[in-house]
Order: C-alpha cells, then structure tokens, then sequence
C-alpha cells in the first residue's frame, strides 16, 4: 500500500475544487437588470466542466477565425458527442449568414445567404431559463443548412448565441444581448437541454475573442482592399492614354478587389442596339473576348435601368441570366455581382459584371469596394474616349497640316532660284520710309528681305545661313493667305518699315533697344498678319470654329493664330533661321516675337498707348525692359500701319484694300443672315468718315507719339494729317456719287476722284499761302521796327 501523503493529497483535492468558491463568496450571483420581461442567461456553469472550459481558453489562441472555429467546434463535437458542427455567423451590416467551416474542415466556398434580421427575431425565443431556437425553422435557415449539408441534417440542434458585450443600443431589441451566431449541432447523443447549455456555457468565454478576431480580418480586408482600389485607380489613370489597355485593367483590378474568377464590361453598341460584353478571363493569355447580347435579355441591361447593383447568389436561377455567355466562353457561372459605372457626372458610361466568387459567394463588402470602384472606372473611362477623341483630333490636324505644308512646300529649286538671282536689287530711295514697297513684284520680294538682313549684318551676328532664311520666307509668303489687305505684301511693307527703323534711326547703335531685340523685331514684322484669316475675333467665337475651340479667350486669337503658324513654320526642317543662337538666346528671341506679334492686336495696342506715350513724352531708360517692351511694341504697331502714313496715291491704295477686306467679312455675316455693323456693310459704309475716323483715332496717335520721341519721323505725321484733311473734304463728294447711285469702293477707284483730289490740293495750298501772307507782313513790320530802335540808339 502506498503511504499517506498528506501533502499529495491535499494538492489533488485542490485541483479537483479550484473553481469552488471561498465559503465568504458562496452566495447566489446577483440578478442584472433586463429589458423588458427578458432576464439574463445564468453565469453559474451547470453542465460543463470548469477546468476543461479553463484550459480550453487557455489554448484558445489562434490567430485566425477559422482556427478559433476549430477548436470550438472540436470542442462542443466531443462534448455534446455530434457528428458534425458548424457555426452560422449572423453578419448584421449585410443582414446574411456566413459558414466558413465544417466540424474540422474549411469548406471549399464559403456560404453567404441572406438571414435578415426579421428572420432573427423569429426563431429566437426565451424559454423562462434560456434563449433557444424554435423547432420551426425560419425557410432562410433551413436554406444554408441544406447548402452545407446537403440533405443530410436531422436530427439538428440550433442554438443562438448572444454577446452581451455587443449590446445593441436599439431600445426595441428583445433579446439581453446581440446575437451574433447560430451554433447548429448534427445528431447529438446528449440530452438536448445538456446541448444547449454546454454550448451556451463554451460561447459565454470564447465568443468574444471569436467575434474580435473576426472583426479583426474584417478590417484587414477592408485595408487590403482600399489599398487595392487605390493600386488599381492608380493603374487606371496610368492607362488613360490606351483604351483597350484600360478595359483590361478596369476588368482585372474589379476582379482583384472581390476575388472573383471573371469579369465582364459591357458597353452599348447604338448601332445595332446590342450590349457589347468584353470578357477578362483567369488566363491572361486569353485576353479579351467579345460577346453580343440582346438587350432585352441581360442582366446588364436591368442594371443599367434600375442604376443599382444586383449581387446574385445562384445565377441560373435568375430569369435575365443569358446562358449564351457560358456557351461561348466555356465556363460555368455559379454567381454574379453586376454594377452600374458613372462618370463624375453621374451619367452611365456602362455596367461591370463579375461572376464566380472564388470562396463562397459575393457579400455586401464586395458590392460597397464595386460601387466605390465603379466611380473611378467611370471617370477614367470618360477621360480615355475624351483622350481618343483629343488624339484623332490631333491627328486629322497633323495630316491636315501634312497637306498644307505639302502644298506650301518650298523646293530647293526655289531656294536656288533667289539664291542665284541675276536681277541687281538696287532701287532708289529703298531703305527710305517713304518708299512704296508695292512696287516691287512679289517674286523678288525675298530677294529684298535677304537684302535687309543682309545690310543689318543679321546674317552674320546671328549665324543665319541665307539657304534657311531663304526657305523660312518662302514659306511664310506661301502661308500668307490672298486677303485684299493682310497678304504678304502687307507683311512685307510692315517688315521693311522695321528696317527702315533699324537702319535709319540706328535703334541698336544706339541702344534704344538689343540686338536680340531687333532680329526678334525684324521677323515679328513680316510673320505678324501670316495666314490671316479676313474676319474679326468676335466671329471667330461666335462661329464655334476650330480656332474659337483652340484658344480659350476671344482676345487675340487671331494674332495667336499667326503666331502659331510663325513657330510651326519656323519648326519645319531648314527653316529654323534662330538655330544659331544658344538657348538662352533662343528662349528669349522666340518670347520676344510672341510678345511683338500679339502687341499688332488693336486691344492690346488700346491697352498700351497710354504707357507708350509716357515713355516717349517723358522719358525713356533703355536700361529698363519693360520700357524697352513698350518701345518694341510701338514700332510694331507703327511699322503695321506704315502705309496710311506715305503720299496720297499709296494711302488711296491702301485704303480699297482694306475696305475690301472689311466689306467681304460683312459679305459673310449676310450669308449667316446677320446684319453686319455699319463700317463692314458696303452698302451702308461712309467710306470718308470710316477713314478719317480710322486714321484719326488710330494711326495719328502712334505717329504723333513717335515724332516726340523720333523727331526724324515728323514727316509721316504731316502726310497721314494732310491725308486726313483730304478725306473730311472728300465727304461732300462721296455724298453726291452716292446720290447718283455709284457704291463707295467704285468712287475711290474712279478718274473723278482724282481730279477732286487735285482740287482739294490746289484749296488747301492757297489756304496755305494766304495764311502764311499776314505772318510774312508781320515779320516785316516787328524787323522795321527793330530797325527804327537801331537808329534812335545811335
């Protein structure tokens, strides 16, 4: 026998008794307070074993749900001696019910059905002791015990579980707790109420850690998710450029963010009224298929009416499913989550549908990540065909451009032909204001300007090879469009007044402006008015034209456009004439011809007259570039409006063509049945007072500002006022034709009106005489009077 160890003893008594407790604490546990006529599940254990619940919880440590599940449902197999457990989760938000494992196996896909909370509250009963499950099974229980068993389950016991700890704030709740899970028990040996309170008295402990951990994957999946989203909107926006590249990566991104097996994109086809479905399949090597679908028979199309999302547990049981999707893609579709995709205005762009959930099936956390997918497909989509369509444009614009410069091509025998001109281009008078640069022919018009650069030492001091300009001007007078008034010979009256200025006035030498300045001044001049266009600005935008959609003002879009065309002939090959300058230099010459070309804008000129008076009035600071900028800006304008400034016979001239030029615009406002306004009507125009008016508030302010600062130019400002005074005497004239039925254009071309002129001419010369006559009086009267002073001093 062996001997009495009373130590031994006591410790095994003591481990037998370690939950009893002390005799001061063996008293009933309190009652907690209920709500409504419910009360509180008993804390004394009466069917388990405390020390086997102690140790149970002492290993309860897995660190996924599903191992948790493991051991509980290992646990309540062996105690309440079933053949098999499982756990139905009750899954609140999404109102379903999730089955994640079998006794000690994780099902192949899980089972999500919908268990609502109405359902809930049903089956649940108090008994007077415990909260149990009614024999009666709601249908949508009896649903995902059949898809986890099968036909198999009876006899079954179904015990709700309820956390305290999770208390909803619902004052209508009717239970002391949430509940949070259906434990469903299969064939047990034990009684059921010894069932129904081991498992009660296990969840009492481990529920909490369970539901935690549970949570604790939820938001794992949600972070992992979001991380997704942002990865795939990310790819998204980086594929914005290719359109089938982004259908492939909207389609797989969807099927990343949900696990699913397939996905589909379905856009209408209006032509054919046709849902087009292009399908990602699991290969990547497959790539996309095209499948055609009724509309009347998809589930797109209902998505697309309804603009919500449709999650389908079982999708041939559902009557809009078209099963010739599978037929033609070969795989089977188990379940389908199918949402709208909208732009940022909330318009449809198309609907995404993806099938076959690889565990389990589609729950309300995909349908959220979809919808919130959905937007940035929608955007990106829309910003793709926005980019297609900007590509096209850019497109039938280049060839539009290909055209145009082919037939604009300058050939290298064109360049010969004026490099190896025989002609001596050496008129009289040439590098003098008042010369008429119309009387050159336009084929040796490049011969002069090669001429100008070449006695400004331009070539030289800028490295400009005479080949390149030669071609860059070729260019620029083929560009120039056959307007009355802007075509090229205008351009080149501007250019040669600004070589004019430069030689003459020795702006350079003496430092009114750089010498970057003047080459930048000298090319504005003849690229100013270049493939102008004979309308004004306003109809421009009021016509929606290309140009109006081009630039996003009205102001000065066709100085703009001018402009454009300059630095796209200038970036053609062998007509870059700036390539000798570094690029310091290059950057500011090409800023400078901007600035020069879009200051021949009237409403930037109107703008600046008044600094360009101070400056020349006051005083001007070479040193300073914005002075200098108003300086530049004022020889451009003057030199643009050189022509109403020389003789009579040149400003009549000037003045049909560009008259002409304006009657033809009004032309064209009839042919849209607008009225034009009075000074572009040739029905209704004053031609005298539309030039004098002309001239007085345009062109005599410029000059007069000029002469202050250049006194050498007085004598352009007494031509354009002797100019002016001809037109105001001419208005009586004009008045009479008109009467006898002849239109305004047709008097300024005729012989009658240069006999008038004449007139007029030999009146304001006698006019002249005899108010110089008492001035010439007067003088000899005060020098008479000098004279007598003399004498009387002496």
């Amino acid at each position: 026998m062996e001997p009495l160890n009373p130590m031994r003893k006591m410790k095994k008594e003591r481990e037998q008794n370690i939950f009893d407790a002390p005799p001061y604490c063996q008293k009933e546990f309190p009652v907690i307070p209920l709500v409504d006529e419910c009360l509180p599940v008993p804390l004394r254990l009466e069917v388990s074993d405390a020390t086997r619940i102690m140790y149970f919880m002492e290993n309860f440590n897995g660190i996924s749900s599903q191992e948790l599940e493991f051991d509980i449902n290992t646990y309540l197999k062996e105690a309440c001696q079933a053949s098999d457990v499982f756990i139905i989760h009750i899954m609140r938000i999404s109102q379903q019910g999730r089955v994640q494992m079998l006794t000690d196996r994780v099902l192949e896909n899980e089972v999500i059905m919908p268990l609502s909370r109405k359902t809930i509250d049903s089956i649940i009963k108090w008994d007077g002791r415990n909260y149990v499950c009614s024999k009666e099974l709601d249908p949508e229980v009896r649903k995902i015990c059949r898809a986890v068993m099968g036909k198999k389950g009876d006899p079954m016991h179904v015990i709700p579980i309820l956390c305290r700890c999770r208390r909803d704030k619902d004052s209508t709740l009717r239970f002391h707790g949430n509940p949070v899970a259906l434990v469903c028990l299969l064939n047990c040996e034990k009684i059921d109420y010894y069932v129904l309170r081991a498992t009660q008295e296990l969840f009492r402990y481990c529920s909490t850690t369970l539901i935690n951990t549970m949570e604790g994957e939820e938001e794992a999946r949600l972070k992992k998710n979001c991380h997704l989203l942002l990865e795939g909107s990310k790819s998204l926006f980086r594929n914005i450029h290719n359109l089938d590249k982004l259908v492939k990566e909207i389609m797989l991104s969807a099927r990343n963010l949900t696990d699913a097996e397939r996905c589909s994109l379905y856009l209408l086809d209006p032509e054919h009224l046709h849902w087009v479905s292009r399908v990602f399949s699991p290969e990547p090597a497959a790539g996309l298929l095209e499948v055609r679908i009724a509309m009347d028979q998809a589930i797109a199309a209902h998505v697309a009416a309804v603009g919500r999302t449709l999650n389908i547990p079982n999708a041939y049981e559902h009557p809009l499913f078209h099963r010739g999707e599978d037929a033609a893609t070969g795989v089977r579709t188990r379940n389908i989550l199918c949402f709208p995709i909208r732009d940022e205005r909330e318009l449809l762009v198309g609907v995404g549908q993806l099938s076959n959930k690889k565990n389990g099936t589609f729950d309300v956390f995909d349908e959220q990540i979809v919808e919130a997918f959905s937007m940035n497909c929608g955007i990106s989509f829309m910003h793709s065909l926005m980019f297609r369509k900007l590509e096209e444009c850019v497109t039938r614009s280049r060839m539009a451009q290909e055209i145009m410069i082919y037939k604009i091509q300058v050939t290298m025998e064109d360049v010969a032909q004026v490099l190896c001109c025989k002609t001596v281009h050496r008129i009289p008078y040439f590098d003098m204001y008042e010369f008429l640069t119309r009387s050159i022919i336009t084929p040796e018009t490049v011969c002069y300007v090669l001429r100008m650069f070449d006695d400004l030492d331009y070539l030289r001091k800028f490295k400009i090879r005479d080949i390149t300009l030669i071609k860059f001007f070729l260019t620029i007078k083929n560009v120039y469009r056959e307007n009355p008034f802007t075509n090229w010979q205008h351009g080149f009256a501007t250019g040669h007044f600004v070589y004019c200025m430069l030689k003459q006035l020795g702006l350079v030498d003496n430092r009114y402006i750089s010498p970057l300045e003047g080459l930048a001044l000298l090319i504005a001049g003849f690229c100013h008015d270049v493939d102008h266009l004979g309308c004004t600005n306003p109809f421009i935008l009021t016509t929606k034209s290309a140009l109006a959609n081009f630039f996003s003002s009205e102001l000065c879009m066709k100085a703009r456009h001018s402009l454009n065309q300059t630095l796209t002939i200038l970036n053609l090959e062998g007509c870059n004439i700036l390539e000798g300058l570094n690029d310091r230099d290059y950057n500011i010459c090409i800023e400078l011809i901007k600035d020069l070309i879009l200051s021949t804008d009237l409403s930037i000129h109107l703008k600046l007259l008044y600094k360009q008076k101070k400056i020349c009035t006051e005083f001007y600071q070479n040193f300073n570039s914005a002075h200098r900028y108003y300086l530049c800006s004022l020889l451009m304008t003057a030199a643009d409006l050189s022509d109403f400034g020389k003789d009579w016979a040149n400003t009549k001239r000037i003045s049909w063509y560009l008259l002409e030029e304006f009657f033809k615009f009004g032309d064209m406002e009839k042919l849209r049945e607008r009225e034009p306004i009075t000074a572009m009507n040739r029905e209704h125009a004053k031609v005298p007072d539309l030039l004098v008016e002309f001239l007085e508030e345009i062109c005599l302010p410029v000059f007069s500002i000029f002469s202050t600062l250049f006194p050498e130019l007085e004598t352009l400002r007494f031509n354009l006022e002797d100019n002016i005074e001809i037109w105001k005497r001419l208005i009586d004239y004009f008045v009479e034709q008109e009467l006898s039925g002849r239109m305004g254009l047709d008097v300024l071309l005729s012989d009658g009106l240069d006999a008038e002129v004449h007139k007029i001419r030999e009146e304001i010369r006698k006019e002249k005489l005899e108010a110089a006559v008492p001035i010439e009086e007067e003088e000899e009267e005060v020098q008479k009077i000098h004279e007598e002073g003399s004498n009387f001093s002496m």
